[in-house]
Formats: C-alpha cells, sequence, structure tokens
C-alpha cells in the first residue's frame, strides 16, 4: 500500500509540473537605464525579455518627460534565453523629447502559439535620453 501510494504521489506531482512548464511564461523582464533619441519625435527604448522558447512576446512601451508621450510597440519570438528588445517610440503628444531623465513604462505580454496560455508583466524605469551620434 505504502508503495503504491508513492507511485500516485510521484506521479501527480510529474504531471503538476509538466503542465507548469507548458504554459506562456516570462522569467525576466527588465528596460534599460538608457534610451535613444533619433529625433526630437523618436526615442529608441531597450531592455531585455527571457521568456519561454516557442512563445511569441508583444511588448508596449510608454515614454513621458516633461508633458511629452510618446508610445511604441514591438513583437517577437521567445528563445528561451535572454533577449534583447527594443521599441520604437513615436511622439503621440507634446512638442518633443530631450535629452535628460523620462519614465519608460513596458508592458510584456507572451502566449503559447495555439492556445489560451498567457503571462504579462509590467515594468517601469527611469531612463536617461541620449542623442544617438549623427542623430537629428
Amino acid at each position: 500500500m505504502r508503495r503504491l501510494m508513492l507511485t500516485v504521489v510521484g506521479a501527480l506531482v510529474a504531471v503538476m509540473l509538466m503542465a507548469t512548464a507548458a504554459l506562456a511564461h516570462i522569467t525576466f523582464f527588465d528596460i534599460d537605464n538608457t534610451a535613444f533619441r533619433t529625433s526630437p519625435t523618436t526615442v529608441n527604448v531597450r531592455g531585455t525579455i527571457q521568456c519561454t522558447a516557442g512563445e511569441t512576446y508583444t511588448i508596449r512601451v510608454t515614454l513621458t518627460q516633461d508633458g511629452n508621450t510618446g508610445q511604441g510597440t514591438q513583437r517577437g519570438f521567445c528563445s528561451g534565453d535572454l533577449q534583447t528588445w527594443q521599441v520604437e517610440v513615436q511622439l503621440v503628444r507634446g512638442t518633443g523629447f530631450q535629452e535628460g531623465p523620462a519614465t519608460a513604462c513596458a508592458a510584456a505580454q507572451t502566449r503559447e502559439r495555439g492556445t489560451d496560455h498567457r503571462d504579462a508583466l509590467r515594468h517601469c524605469e527611469t531612463v536617461q535620453i541620449q542623442e544617438v551620434q549623427g542623430g537629428g
């Protein structure tokens, strides 16, 4: 009886581990401290994501600085390793981004293809906007 009980418990643990591994999952998500202005209306925000291999990800970034607001989106495929992402943020309100501090908020969502399994994280970071060498 004891052997049967151990076998059943072991099987249940294995099933739970496999079910957890099959769900969409973001294991790491961050925004770099530096963003790069390519024009007064465009800033590239970068960061790092790690998510379950084979899934797709969508990252949406909102950048705010002194009454200016910009937004951008990037989509990609998860490799399972740490990956660098970059979103081109376009000004949607205000007169233009300047060099200096700004707030970048990024929302990441992953989805396992062909299923409803999803994961989402949101992260905000103070970033320093720098002019790209040779930029406008």
